[in-house]
């Protein structure tokens, strides 16, 4: 798939696909699912936050130690919503059931639900970076997402996401998705118990402050602030969006980049644009297949580091258009769509 013209036109319905296609032989062996992984990584990301309460518990009321572990809660809350994102692909388990009894979960802990996800997320692969896309018309009134931007801009974006008050933003477009609403009731119901569950047990123990300590605060500070980044850094933040590998950004990051902002593969975004039917745990092998092919490698948008080659890009100079002009330029081609 080559772009389908200059800049001044964009298709409706923009699925990146490969260009050099890897051998069936190779993909199969990748497409393997392994759920004993994913089950891992689970109670690896909930043993985590179980470990940061104790220790910020252990030094009470000691504010360092409460911080230190509001960053770590913070940071896995990111990574279940990187795994619970597999499960909304189904690529968890072959077993769509297990999917949503692993990915429903995962989502109200978010605040959401795996199936509103998914409706919102599907879209997203098909229609991407157009005004098809319901993840980029939910982010156009968000300033937060128009850049580049001056690095005192930037700063003041982070914070007002890391103070809870771009949490806000996320909230009334969460509430007036249509994917939302039409999740089946059923579903609705069971979350609904699920909170009303962990609420009551928290009141029957005088531990309510312990919720808002350890898992509301994480959420619309840290998770919504790494949430945020994340999602700057797939698919706008300086792209060139000249041609389809360039509508999402693939990184390679360090160890603690990963932990901390992309966990479990999603660094590796483009390569889940190129093939979605992969799980998480085999993105980095699909990397370092495709840097082999002539196409990928000498057009794939690949950022270095996170905390340097990241935000370098998106405080640079433009390299291409701006949220707000792409935006513009496909009402004006396809003014039906944004309706």
């Amino acid at each position: 798939m080559t772009y389908p013209g200059p800049m001044s036109e964009f298709p409706i319905n923009l699925k990146v696909v490969p260009e050099d296609p890897l051998p069936r032989e190779e993909l199969k062996r990748l497409t393997q699912l392994k759920p004993y992984l994913f089950i891992l990584d689970v109670v690896f990301d909930a043993c985590v936050i179980a470990s940061a309460i104790a220790f910020s518990e252990y030094f009470y009321f000691n504010w360092a130690a409460y911080i230190i572990a509001v960053v770590i809660i913070g940071s896995r809350i990111n990574a279940f919503s990187v795994l619970m994102h597999d499960t909304a692909h189904f690529r968890a388990f072959k077993s769509k059931t297990l999917n949503y009894i692993f990915g429903e979960p995962l989502a109200w802990t978010l605040l959401l639900t795996m199936e509103g996800y998914r409706r919102n997320h599907l879209p997203h692969h098909t229609h991407l970076n157009t005004l098809d896309d319901p993840d980029w018309v939910r982010k156009i009134p968000q300033q937060g997402f128009h850049y580049p931007k001056k690095r005192w801009q930037f700063i003041g974006d982070v914070m007002t996401y890391l103070s809870g008050i771009g949490y806000i933003g996320l909230a009334k477009a969460m509430l007036k998705s249509e994917e939302l609403k039409s999740v089946p009731k059923h579903i609705k119901m069971v979350r609904a118990a699920f909170y009303l569950v962990v609420l009551g047990i928290c009141i029957y123990t005088g531990t309510v402050e312990k919720l808002l300590l350890y898992w509301i605060v994480p959420l619309v500070t840290v998770f919504n602030t790494l949430n945020w980044l994340r999602s700057l850094g797939e698919h706008l933040g300086n792209l060139e969006y000249d041609h389809p590998y360039h509508y999402a950004r693939s990184m390679k990051v360090s160890w603690l980049e990963a932990f901390i902002l992309s966990p479990h593969g999603i660094n590796y975004h483009l390569e889940h644009h190129l093939y979605p039917h992969i799980p998480y745990y085999n993105l980095g092998k699909l990397h370092n297949m495709l840097i082999k092919q002539p196409v990928f490698s000498s057009k794939a948008h690949i950022t270095h580091g996170i905390f340097t080659g990241l935000l370098k890009e998106i405080l640079a100079a433009p390299a291409g258009p701006s949220f707000a002009e792409m935006v513009s330029r496909q009402r004006k081609i396809h003014p039906a769509t944004s309706a």
